[in-house]
């Protein structure tokens, strides 16, 4: 079975035993956020985010940083 992330659409198979009966957190492996999952009988009855990860946020800080340098003007 495979999640979505709802931070950063990355999608991700849950391990083995958790397929039929689940309810806690799972780590997304991309952006690192911690989402909530429960499943029942083998299909997801709820999916929220816990608390978004970071990897999302330094992604986000870079492209800043690379338009920033692009339209930096040099002087000669």
């Amino acid at each position: 079975m495979q999640i979505t992330c709802l931070v950063c659409d990355q999608k991700f198979p849950l391990s083995e035993e958790l397929h039929e009966e689940f309810d806690g957190e799972v780590k997304c492996p991309k952006c690192g956020s911690r989402l909530h999952v429960a499943l029942k009988g083998g299909k997801i009855r709820r999916l929220r985010v816990k608390e978004e990860g970071t990897k999302k946020v330094e992604e986000l800080l870079e492209e800043l940083r690379r338009i920033h340098e692009g339209n930096s003007i040099t002087s000669n």
